[in-house]
């Protein structure tokens, strides 16, 4: 069983604050506007989260980080050949 401090935020709160900070930005741009793809946007969060907390041992953001290279998410350049 994990036992967590009273001080610090628990895994699920961490991956729910990593969603807000993020739609808060997309708002901030103007890439997220619609109240239907915010919520679509919600659920694929919370159903990846509920998938990174449910393995074992859970996936955290900070191993999403290291992955990464510095951030949850992955970003792919494709150059063209030659």
């Amino acid at each position: 069983m994990t036992s967590y401090s009273l001080f610090d935020e628990t895994p699920s709160e961490g991956h729910r604050l990593a969603f807000e900070r993020w739609l808060d930005g997309q708002r901030a741009s103007g890439s997220l506007r619609q109240p239907a793809s915010v919520e679509v946007y919600r659920d694929m969060w919370g159903a990846f989260t509920a998938w990174c907390l449910g393995q074992s041992p859970a996936v955290t953001l900070a191993s999403l980080s290291r992955v990464a290279g510095y951030s949850p998410v992955v970003v792919v350049q494709i150059s063209p050949p030659g």
